[in-house]
């Protein structure tokens, strides 16, 4: 009988032993309640039968050395105050439980830290209750010497000074339980010493890969792999990526320090004309990107670097459209620019005008000035291709008050005609400040003259038919009134003319004869007859001042030209009745100028350049 030290409380609890001595508790009674019990072997009390054997233990309650730990010893001694179970033999050891891994595994719920010895591999294990797994703590590994030598070294030896994540290896070495890797001084094994790969960071020192195999018995003889540096190639650079419009450009790679390099073509289309040159020229690039790569060479390895050449259409030919004149008093148009099948349109203005949508071929201008022209740019773009342009003129004018006209001067009262949007005298002017017959001329004193009249009295002058039919006949000098020369539009002089009133220039002049027939002379440029009915649709019609006969006219302008004929310079009076002559304000050389006839017989205006000195009809225009 086993007996604690002072029991509160006894229970005995039985058993038998078998025939090997091993004891058989009888019941489920059996209960420890102490956390620690020292037990005695002066206490037990054994019973011996055949083959049975009956033990009592007496349990105590939690309170009974609650301090002690167990101690199971042949000699009686406590146990040590660290352990709370202290087994203390002199010769005998602590054997496990022992079981192969089928048996291991089957072990419910292991606890943390359970240990066996796994018969299956030898080792002894504990369980890793973080990881749930299993793990060695010590095996036996039988063996007869150190490993033999490993294998060949697999893994570049030509590399690059400086060259990172450079990996080695040899096969498996059989009975080998670790690997001793070592490299040249300046290298860094950065992963795997200890096993069959490592991973090298190389400085700039050549030298040898080793390696050697061990296990419980020794290291094996050592394995080598030469290692040779060289300079790395210059690192690649392409240039910047290009944008260009030919079929044309040229590469701008770097030149290398280290290595060579060629030029290939990645994607796309295009022709390396120097392909070992960084600054080689390419023909036939394709529409769009075209991929090119830069490499450079050297022994221990490569350096690549892209560029992409991108070539871009020709934008569509600009069409601004036909130029625009809108109605008198309209300041409002519409564009008709060309829709771009390549690149961006864009309308700009120089003038007075908005644009209403820049970007649209058709858009609206609006805030036009009431009369003057603005030209609008119709630029077709597709960078970096030159852009395409072409202009369209939109001419304004103010809508003009045609009334009949009294010249404050001397009373005289004129019949007035609108042609397009310029309000023309439809009789000749018969302002006569003073008057000479016709061998009075000269190229810069004023002289007034009146048909078939010779003398100097202006009253008499004006008492004739001639005065009341064809008006007064004035040399260039009187015409302009000492004004200078004008070839603009409108002329800006006033001349001899009522006050808001000018005499044309020979541009305005074109204005009202294409106005009248359009196509009679649209560049203003054509000597002599000019028009397929010009004149006919400016002349008065019938005979009754057009004799002995009127060709063709209609007078469908109202300009109700009459045939005033002319004064020659220093000489006669002649052809009244047969043609009619007409100043402008502008000049072809020193003594001559431009001027209008129109003929009994013919049906076109003419345009030509007459002597400063001979006496012509003068029309005003209004301001």
């Amino acid at each position: 009988m086993i007996k604690s030290e002072k029991p509160r409380m006894q229970q005995p609890i039985e058993g038998s032993c078998n025939r090997s001595l091993r004891w058989v508790v009888k019941g489920s009674r059996m209960r420890v309640a102490c956390k620690a019990l020292r037990i005695l072997p002066t206490a037990l009390h054994l019973i011996l039968l055949p083959f049975t054997c009956m033990i009592t233990l007496y349990l105590c309650t939690p309170e009974v050395a609650s301090a002690q730990g167990v101690s199971i010893s042949d000699a009686g001694t406590p146990p040590d105050a660290s352990a709370g179970f202290d087994v203390n033999f002199s010769d005998k050891g602590l054997l496990i439980p022992r079981m192969n891994t089928a048996a291991r595994d089957a072990i419910a719920s292991p606890a943390n830290a359970l240990m066996i010895f796994n018969t299956s591999d030898n080792c002894f294990q504990i369980y890793n209750g973080v990881q749930l797994q299993w793990e060695n703590v010590y095996c036996f590994v039988g063996c007869s010497g150190p490993p033999a030598t490993p294998g060949a070294i697999t893994g570049n030896t030509a590399v690059c000074e400086n060259a990172t994540s450079i990996s080695y290896s040899i096969a498996q070495v059989a009975g080998a339980t670790s690997y001793n890797w070592t490299v040249p001084a300046g290298a860094t094994i950065t992963a795997g010493q200890g096993t069959t790969g490592i991973v090298v960071s190389w400085a700039t020192t050549s030298g040898n890969v080793s390696v050697t195999a061990s296990n419980n018995c020794g290291t094996g003889t050592v394995q080598t792999l030469a290692i040779t540096l060289t300079a790395g190639p210059t690192t690649s650079a392409a240039g910047t990526d290009q944008s260009v419009c030919a079929a044309t450009a040229t590469l701008a790679g770097n030149t290398p320090t280290t290595g060579t390099g060629l030029w290939t073509l990645i994607t796309g289309t295009g022709t390396i004309t120097t392909a070992t040159s960084p600054t080689s020229g390419l023909i036939g690039l394709g529409i769009g990107a075209n991929t090119f790569r830069w490499t450079i060479t050297a022994a221990c390895a490569a350096s690549t670097d892209d560029v992409i050449i991108t070539r871009v259409d020709v934008p569509t030919t600009a069409n601004a459209g036909t130029d625009i004149n809108p109605a008198c008093g309209v300041i409002t148009a519409t564009l008709a620019g060309n829709t771009p099948a390549i690149g961006t349109g864009l309308w700009s203005i120089v003038g007075t005008g908005t644009i209403t949508t820049p970007t649209s071929p058709t858009s609206g201008v609006t805030g036009l000035a009431a009369a003057g022209t603005a030209t609008l740019t119709w630029t077709i773009s597709n960078a970096p291709c030159t852009p395409s342009t072409d202009d369209v003129i939109i001419t304004t004018s103010a809508c003009v008050t045609c009334d009949p006209l009294t010249d404050a001067r001397d009373g005289n009262t004129y019949n007035t005609v609108l042609i397009g949007s310029q309000c023309w005298m439809a009789e000749n002017l018969a302002y006569l400040p003073s008057v000479v017959g016709p061998t009075t001329s000269s190229l810069t004193v004023a002289y007034y003259y009146v048909y078939g009249y010779t003398g100097t009295n202006v009253a008499t002058a004006k008492a004739t038919t001639n005065y009341t039919t064809y008006g007064v006949l004035y040399n260039w000098t009187a015409a302009m009134n000492g004004a200078a020369n004008s070839s603009s539009s409108p002329s800006g002089v006033q001349g001899a003319c009522p006050a808001g009133w000018h005499l044309p220039s020979d541009a305005e002049t074109c204005t009202m004869e294409n106005t009248v027939e359009a196509g009679t002379d649209p560049g203003c440029s054509i000597v002599g007859p000019r028009g397929t009915n010009t004149g006919a649709k400016m002349k008065e019609t019938g005979t009754t001042h057009w004799t002995p006969t009127n060709t063709g006219a209609t007078n469908t302008s109202g300009f109700t030209a009459l045939p005033g004929g002319r004064s020659n310079s220093g000489g006669p009076f002649i052809l009244v009745g047969n043609y009619g002559y007409w100043w402008s304000a502008t000049e072809t050389s020193g003594s001559f100028v431009w001027v209008r006839d129109l003929a009994y017989t013919d049906v076109t205006v003419g345009r030509g350049s007459d002597y400063k000195a001979r006496g012509f009809s003068v029309r005003c225009v209004k301001d």
